[in-house]
């Protein structure tokens, strides 16, 4: 602790001016444990005649005048008289008498209404440096000047949250202190460090722990790249993917989007056909929106290779297939006759190119809801390739059928 000598505040030790009146402590300051105590001198008194207007003392009656001694005075020698002035001489030139002083310096008085400002005091003029003019010096002193401040040390914090900034170094500063602890700058007009926000602290906090004590974070370089350079590269391979082979990626890419952001609409069959039919089971009852009618082929049992079919109005992006298995959605007369287990889908386009597709259903009364992406397409057959419950007495049914597209 360093106690300036000037005004007798105390600062820290690693500060070089003080934080009241802004001293340089080399200067100006001594360490607390040295600091000469002030004393104060004993006034002593010594025993005289008491006043004559003393309480309790008699009053003497006044003294006879006596007159004072003649002094011998001691003879004044004659000065010569010139008696004619000589051309040439020298005179010395006439003393003015001094002017008289002039009435003492009255403020004027003060408007009505306006108040006039109080006298600031020396001791207040004094504390700021700005206000304060230059010093007295003594003939032979050293005029000292004001000391420039040293490098910033390597170990030296950053400024806390609501610490005064100063405006000519950047150092942090206590708030109670009026001049900068490192280059002696008033602080009447520096900033205060803002306390970060609680999600820095809670980082700040996370960051530190785990890590050992003096633990400083590697500073990286930022990489910066021209925001024009990476849309032309951007650019560049969006026109390589399509001029290259890559093309139809992107275009499938494309349509896959499509299909997931487009509505699924119906899409009601022009026509039915099938390989057979049993009586009162034609192909025509898959699309009458009925469930208790069904198609079903004349052999019996698993029926393999028995097909139906349907033709589109014009050419679709076939989405979804909805089937619905067996002879009713009652589960009783569901389990009555048999049911297709796996089927195999084909697709026909409009060029006349196929794509085929195996789906396995479950074996439960209902619709049962299929995905293919298919574009293009004109008819869709679909042909038995196993059933549940096949016996040589019962026919594989089905009761309905449903094709969605793109809208």
């Amino acid at each position: 602790m360093i106690v300036c000598e000037r005004c007798g505040s105390q600062n820290a030790d690693r500060e070089s001016f003080c934080g009241a009146c802004g001293a340089f402590l080399e200067w100006e300051g001594a360490p607390a444990a040295t600091t000469p105590a002030v004393t104060t001198p004993a006034v002593t008194t010594t025993p005289g005649p008491a006043p004559a207007n003393a309480p309790g003392v008699p009053v003497a009656p006044p003294a006879a005048p006596v007159a004072p001694a003649p002094v011998p005075r001691a003879p004044v020698p004659r000065a010569p008289v010139p008696t004619a002035p000589t051309v040439g001489a020298q005179f010395p030139p006439p003393v003015e008498p001094p002017e008289p002083p002039g009435p003492p310096h009255v403020n004027p008085p003060a408007a009505p209404g306006v108040s006039r400002p109080e006298p600031e005091s020396v001791a207040e003029r004094d504390l700021d440096p700005e206000r304060r003019g230059p010093a007295a010096v003594r003939p032979g002193e050293a005029v000292r000047r004001r000391p420039t401040p040293g490098p910033v040390p390597a170990d030296e914090p950053p400024p806390a949250a609501g610490d005064l900034i100063c405006g000519q170094c950047g150092a942090g500063n206590d708030p109670s202190r009026r001049f900068c602890r490192r280059c002696g700058a008033s602080l009447v007009t520096a900033r205060v460090v803002a306390p970060p926000p609680w999600w820095r602290r809670l980082l700040a906090r996370l960051r530190r722990r785990g890590r050992p004590a003096g633990y400083r974070r590697p500073v990286r370089q930022p990489v910066r790249i021209r925001g024009r350079l990476v849309v032309l590269f951007a650019l560049a391979a969006i026109v390589l993917v399509a001029a290259l082979p890559g093309r139809g990626w992107v275009r499938t890419g494309t349509e896959i989007v499509r299909d997931r952001s487009s509505p699924h609409v119906p899409v009601t069959p022009v026509a039915s056909r099938a390989s057979s039919s049993a009586p009162a089971a034609g192909p025509e009852r898959l699309l009458d929106g009925v469930s208790n009618q069904f198609w079903a082929p004349v052999p019996t049992g698993s029926a393999e290779g028995q097909w139906f079919e349907v033709d589109l109005p014009d050419p679709t992006r076939v989405l979804d297939l909805v089937i619905h298995s067996g002879v009713s959605a009652d589960r009783k007369q569901f389990l009555t006759q048999a049911r297709p287990r796996e089927l195999t889908v084909t697709f026909t386009a409009e060029d006349g190119q196929t794509r085929s597709k195996v789906i396995r259903l479950r074996d439960q009364p209902g619709k049962q809801e299929f995905q293919v992406r298919v574009a293009r397409v004109v008819r869709v057959r679909f042909t038995l390739r196993s059933a549940y419950g096949a016996q040589p007495n019962r026919r594989v049914a089905v009761a309905e059928l449903e094709v969605f597209g793109r809208g």
